[in-house]
């Protein structure tokens, strides 16, 4: 009993071990048979019709007139048992001198770089010459092996050199294998001596090699079975092309000369790998590339292919499809577990920037995922979405039209946020060198300047204000397998102000960046996103020539932190507790971070772990004013020594005069002709921002006087 429990049990485990090994085939590595043919499997008779898989049918040759001149082939034991198959051997003659014998046939398909011809030939008697040619579509031989003047020769090089000559009942093994450039192989040698042999032939380039030719002429007279050439064994096999059901995983970063998946095999690229086919790739079976996998295609690719994506959470989502003729309709809304909404809304949408809307499929509805076009898609509950299409091995080009567009990276590899801005110029076809990704709750601002090496991940969507009508270009050259951000190594200082109210929260940004401007610059200040309404956000306005914008990030030279005071605009409903939290990275080491509220007259530091400013508002904000971000070096700050410092006055395109960054309390606004004449008196209590209607006048320069509790300040200002 113990015998038979321990036979069990290990059959067990190297049955499990077998099926562990067979579910994790990797591509590269193993390799498939998609040629054998042996002399067993013609019964007796050698016939034209392949009896084997893979390889073609038998063309014969023969130069034989039956009475003096005889040639022929047939199937019986070989001279040398070696190349025996069950008792048999395919046998050629050609005898005597003029006689000739071939037997050619294509192999199963032509050798590409990762295939390999393996065959077993016996050889005895060194008389006439006997062998076999690997040729071209041409016919044209490529590999010739032929015996003949005492050696084996291998393209007229001697294989086993001369300390190993010819030797009777001498049979060998032969395996070629098709590189990048050339050809290597392999010769085992057995029978009359021992030996092996491994060399390459230079120059053989992929796809060269098609078709075998067997050979025998010219033996001497009679018909002793040493004069006969005997071979058997044929077999072909690849790494590259997938047959027989077979399952191939790749769990690493792979290159492949090309790849061919055939009917009933599957490859899958598992998360966080990715492929490279660096010729074509031929899909007859399933490719599927997991979420966060890569696949790169650089020559053509036939078949579809399948890119999965999860969605983590039962959210929105911005995506967009990374192959080519993907539909969703009923049947993809069930398959997908895509959520249900009001009515017969079904959880994908497309954005209309006309009236910055949402329009989502219904039931019954169909459509067709764009190329390059973005789509919000929901799921019931968290899980995968798939798409499966012809993948983009070329240039996607995306029609946009005036304001917010909702566009998506078209491959299945990531794309360089830095090479879309320059194939799209930075500041043309996308207005402001700025593009919007969401993140779950919120959208991120990214910059041209900023973000230059962020990487937009297979089935991203994300957002970009186009400057005009026209097309965007996705460029295919852009791609690479890249998965994160590069660090620099010298890492920017900068500001995360985050704004939390219940469990929503939203950010704003300050980065310090050498060479940017406490102005606008371009490609470096971000706005926060205008195509949809917001009901809470947190953003920046410029710290010197405000131009009105709000900036989710912006840049500020990596200098005189002291004197950049940031005016901080809140966007909130009344009644509701806001918290202010702040992130300082890589500020210098003495610099302290404090937010100003100017309507409490306080001054909180963020900078220190576990530190906040909560407030609870009054009223609805809208706007900056109130809250200032202030970078200092020693002391604590005083709200004395802010007064009017930030207050800014400039006029608005329909005449009217904007206050920004006031403190709280009342206030004066004062208007002068340049000769001194008092034109405008409006008195008001200040929350942070107010408008002054200016009446009709004269083009000109006027004096602004602004006058609070705190003090007064003086402002020029043009009037057109």
């Amino acid at each position: 009993m113990k015998k038979n429990y321990l036979f069990k049990t290990l059959s067990t485990l190297f049955l499990s071990l077998f099926i562990s090994l067979q579910s994790f085939a990797q591509l590269g590595t193993d390799v498939y048979t998609l040629g054998l043919d042996n002399s067993n499997n013609y019964g007796g008779s050698w016939v034209a019709t392949s009896a084997g898989t893979g390889f073609g049918n038998w063309n014969f040759a023969d130069n034989n007139n039956g009475t003096s001149i005889f040639a022929g082939r047939f199937i019986t034991a070989a001279h040398q048992s070696g190349v025996d198959v069950s008792g048999n051997s395919f046998g050629m003659y050609a005898n005597p001198s003029g006689a000739s014998s071939t037997a050619s046939r294509s192999l199963p398909k032509e050798m590409l770089e990762g295939d390999s011809f393996s065959i077993v030939v016996g050889v005895s008697y060194r008389n006439g010459q006997k062998g076999f040619r690997l040729r071209n579509s041409s016919n044209s031989p490529i590999i010739t092996f032929e015996v003949s003047n005492d050696q084996y020769n291998l393209n007229g090089n001697n294989v086993f050199g001369p300390a190993h000559p010819y030797s009777e009942n001498t049979v060998i093994t032969f395996t070629f294998t098709q590189n990048a450039t050339d050809v290597s192989w392999t010769a085992v040698r057995s029978g009359g001596l021992t030996d092996s042999q491994s060399g390459t032939i230079s120059s053989i380039s992929p796809s060269t090699i098609t078709n075998l030719e067997m050979f025998i002429t010219n033996t001497d007279g009679g018909g002793a079975a040493q004069n006969n050439l005997y071979f058997n064994s044929l077999v072909f096999t690849s790494k590259y092309t997938i047959n027989n059901n077979s399952s191939v995983n790749v769990t690493s970063t792979t290159t492949a000369p090309y790849l061919q998946v055939e009917s009933g095999s599957t490859v899958t690229v598992a998360s966080s790998n990715a492929l490279t086919v660096s010729g074509n790739l031929t899909n007859n079976g399933t490719v599927t590339l997991n979420s966060g996998s890569s696949l790169i295609v650089n020559g053509t690719s036939t078949g579809n292919v399948t890119y999965t994506r999860n969605l983590p959470t039962s959210n929105w989502y911005l995506v967009s499809s990374p192959v080519s003729g993907q539909a969703y309709n009923d049947a993809y809304v069930t398959a997908n577990g895509i959520d249900s909404g009001t009515g017969s809304n079904r959880g994908i949408a497309t954005y209309t920037n006309t009236d910055n809307t949402w329009s989502y499929l219904v039931s019954g509805g169909s459509g067709t995922f764009d190329n390059g076009k973005g789509y919000s898609v929901k799921r019931a509950s968290a899980g995968d979405i798939s798409f499966t299409g012809t993948i983009n091995t070329a240039n996607v080009s995306v029609a946009v039209s005036n304001g917010f567009n909702l566009v998506g990276n078209p491959f299945t590899a990531s794309l360089n946020l830095g090479d879309f801005f320059v194939d799209n110029g930075a500041a043309g076809a996308i207005s402001g060198a700025q593009t919007w990704f969401w993140n779950g709750s919120s959208y991120d601002v990214k910059t041209s300047g900023n973000h230059g090496t962020f990487e937009i991940a297979p089935g991203q969507g994300f957002f970009v204000n186009a400057a005009g009508g026209g097309n965007l270009t996705f460029n295919i050259s852009s791609v690479s397998h890249a998965t994160a951000v590069f660090q620099k190594t010298n890492p920017r200082p900068e500001i995360t102000l985050t704004l939390t109210e219940g469990s929503d929260t939203r950010n704003a940004y300050i980065y310090y960046v050498n060479g940017t401007t406490i102005d606008y610059d371009l490609g470096y200040d971000g706005n926060l996103f205008g195509g949809v309404s917001h009901s809470l956000a947190v953003y920046s306005h410029l710290v010197n020539n405000d131009n009105g914008n709000k900036y989710q990030l912006q840049s500020l030279p990596d200098s005189n932190y002291e004197n950049m005071v940031i005016p901080i605009g809140i966007i909130a409903a009344a009644g509701k507790e806001i918290t202010f939290t702040a992130e300082a990275l890589n500020l210098p080491n003495d610099l302290k971070v404090y937010l100003e509220d100017r309507l409490t007259n306080t001054v909180t530091r963020l900078d220190e772990a576990n530190t906040s400013y909560k407030v609870t508002l009054n009223d609805a904000l809208n706007g900056t004013g109130r809250f200032f971000l202030h970078t200092k070096a020693s002391g604590v700050l005083s709200t004395d020594e802010l007064a009017l410092s930030n207050t800014s006055v400039y006029v608005t395109a329909n005449n009217t005069l904007r206050v920004i960054r006031l403190p709280s309390g009342n206030a004066i606004v004062k208007v002068f002709t340049i000769l001194g004449k008092q034109v405008v008196q409006t008195n008001f209590s200040s929350t942070g921002s107010y408008d002054v209607s200016l009446p009709k006048l004269a083009t000109g320069m006027y004096i602004v006087q602004l006058e609070t509790a705190t003090g007064k300040l003086n402002k020029k200002i043009f009037l057109e």
